[in-house]
C-alpha cells in the first residue's frame, strides 16, 4: 500500500533527541494489507476474521540511535476498529516470512507464537490495544532486517476489518506507541528533619497473626492404668467367593457375590448393581444400544431383543421385484434379516428392504426390513389399543408398513398401524410405509 497521509503521532517523534532522553516514541505504518488471493494493499479497509488475516509493518527509525531491546519499558499496538461482523479478541504474532503489500498475499505468511490476545471487540469505530513490548524488543536487538511485521488473527470468531492507511475518508492508520526507559537522576540532598507530629487517632485492631511454628514435643508422661476389657462384639461374616476373579458388593444389607466375568468382558453398574456386560439389561421402549427403541426382547436378561429406528426410512416406496419370487419367505421373529438380503440380492436400489438396509445411525448399519411377526411386534409394543403408549417406540403413522416377508411372485405381507390389521395381498407395486429394524 502507498503511504497517502502520515499520522497525527508521526509528528511528535522525538529522533532528534539523545538516546535514552525521549520517553515516547511513536512508529508509523509503513505497509498494510490482509491475507488474500488477490492483491488487498490499496484497500481502505484491512479483514481480521477466520479467514483472513492482518498484515502490519512498522517504521522503527524514529527510535533514538543506540537503543537496544531492555531500553524500552513498553510498546502498545494501537489499532481503529472500522466495523465489527463478530465481536471477540484478536492477537498478534511476529511474521517470519517477507511479504508485499503490493502483491497478492496468498497463502499466509508464517509467524512465531502469538502474544497476548486483546480485549473484547465489540464496538464500530472505536480504538483498541494490544501489548506488543516483546515482539518490538526483538526487532531492536535483532537487528532491521528482522522486522517483516506482525499479523493480527481472531482468538476465536471474531469477524472485524480496520482502518488502513489508505482510508482517507477517517484517516487511522494503526501505529505503535514506544515508551523508552529514562536515565536515572541525580541523588538530591537530603532535606531537613520536619517537626514532630501530633499524634494519629489509634488505629483498628488489625487481624491475628498466622500461628507460630509448632513447639518441640514434650517429654513422655506416665504411662495409664490398663482399662477393662471391653465386652467382643458380634462375629462379623463376609461371604467368600465360589472361584477364582470372584467379587463381592453391598446391596445395602448384604455382601452379594458376583460370579467372575468372561474373559476381556467389561464390569457395568446398572443401577447400582453390578453387571458383567458391555451395557445395563434393557425394557420394551428403552432406547436401545444404536439410538432406536427397544420393542421386543429375547430373553429374560434384557439384553438380547430387537430395536425400531426412531423414524420412518420412507413415506412411501414399492416392494420390489414385482412378478418374481426372491425366496424372502420367514414371517416368524428372527427371519427378517435373512428377509432382506435375499431381497436385496435380486432386486438391487429402489425398494422397502434396500432403503431399510442403507439406513444408519450412531455408526450402526445392521438395519433390516422386518418380517411379518417382527412387524406386529412392533405395533403390539407402540400401542393403539395394545398396553403399551405409541411414544414407546414414536413416529409411526396410522398408515401401511411392508414387511419383508414375501407371499407370492406378486405380493408381500403388510400391517395398518391405525388398527394392526395385516394383509397378506398388496402388490409389490404399492407404494408404503418403512420402518427398519436390527436385533442386539
Amino acid at each position: 500500500m502507498k503511504m497517502t497521509r502520515k499520522p497525527l503521532h508521526a509528528a511528535i517523534l522525538l529522533a532528534s533527541l539523545s538516546p535514552l532522553a525521549a520517553h515516547a516514541v511513536v512508529a508509523p505504518i509503513a505497509a498494510d494489507s490482509h491475507v488474500a488471493a488477490t492483491n488487498a494493499g490499496a484497500a481502505s479497509a484491512i479483514n481480521v476474521k477466520p479467514t483472513s488475516k492482518g498484515l502490519l509493518k512498522f517504521n522503527l527509525s524514529a527510535l533514538p540511535d543506540g537503543v537496544i531491546g531492555t531500553d524500552i519499558a513498553k510498546a502498545t499496538l494501537v489499532f481503529y476498529v472500522k466495523t465489527v461482523t463478530t465481536p471477540g479478541h484478536i492477537q498478534a504474532s511476529k511474521i517470519t516470512d517477507a511479504w508485499n503489500e503490493n502483491a497478492a498475499v496468498s497463502p499466509a505468511p508464517t509467524t512465531d507464537a502469538p502474544l497476548t490476545p486483546s480485549t473484547h471487540i465489540n464496538r464500530n469505530n472505536s480504538y483498541f490495544a494490544v501489548d506488543v513490548t516483546g515482539l518490538v524488543m526483538d526487532w531492536v536487538d535483532d537487528a532491521p532486517a528482522s522486522n517483516k511485521g506482525l499479523a493480527l488473527g481472531p482468538v476465536d470468531t471474531a469477524d472485524l476489518t480496520l482502518d488502513s492507511k489508505e482510508a482517507i475518508q477517517t484517516s487511522h492508520p494503526a501505529y505503535i506507541d514506544i515508551v523508552l526507559k529514562g536515565p536515572a537522576g541525580a541523588k538530591g540532598d537530603t532535606g531537613l528533619q520536619g517537626p514532630k507530629g501530633d499524634p494519629g487517632v489509634q488505629g483498628q485492631t488489625g487481624l491475628p497473626g498466622t500461628n507460630g511454628a509448632q513447639g518441640a514435643p514434650g517429654s513422655k508422661g506416665d504411662t495409664g492404668a490398663k482399662g477393662d476389657q471391653g465386652v467382643p462384639g458380634p462375629q462379623g461374616a463376609m461371604p467368600v467367593g465360589h472361584a477364582a476373579g470372584d467379587m463381592q458388593y453391598w446391596d445395602g444389607s448384604a455382601w452379594i457375590n458376583i460370579a467372575k466375568g468372561t474373559n476381556k468382558s467389561t464390569l457395568t453398574i446398572c443401577n447400582g448393581v453390578p453387571n458383567w456386560s458391555s451395557f445395563c439389561p434393557l425394557a420394551i421402549g428403552d432406547t436401545g444400544p444404536a439410538g432406536g427403541k427397544v420393542f421386543y426382547l429375547s430373553d429374560s436378561t434384557g439384553l438380547h431383543g430387537l430395536e425400531a429406528a426412531p423414524v420412518d426410512q420412507s413415506t412411501g416406496i414399492q416392494w420390489g421385484c414385482s412378478g418374481r419370487i426372491v425366496g424372502a419367505t420367514g414371517t416368524a421373529v428372527g427371519t427378517g434379516k435373512a428377509n432382506t438380503m435375499a431381497i436385496n440380492s435380486q432386486c438391487g436400489a429402489g425398494t422397502a428392504a434396500y432403503i431399510a438396509a442403507s439406513y444408519s445411525l450412531n455408526g450402526f448399519t445392521d438395519w433390516y426390513l422386518p418380517s411379518k411377526d417382527e412387524l406386529n411386534r412392533m405395533y403390539l409394543s407402540i400401542g393403539q389399543g395394545a398396553a403399551a403408549p405409541l411414544t414407546n417406540v414414536g413416529g409411526f403413522a396410522s398408515a401401511w408398513y411392508w414387511s419383508s416377508s414375501e407371499i407370492i411372485n406378486l405380493s408381500a405381507w403388510i400391517q395398518y398401524f391405525g388398527d394392526g390389521s395385516q394383509y397378506n395381498y398388496p402388490s409389490k407395486y404399492d407404494t408404503l410405509r418403512v420402518r427398519a429394524v436390527r436385533a442386539f
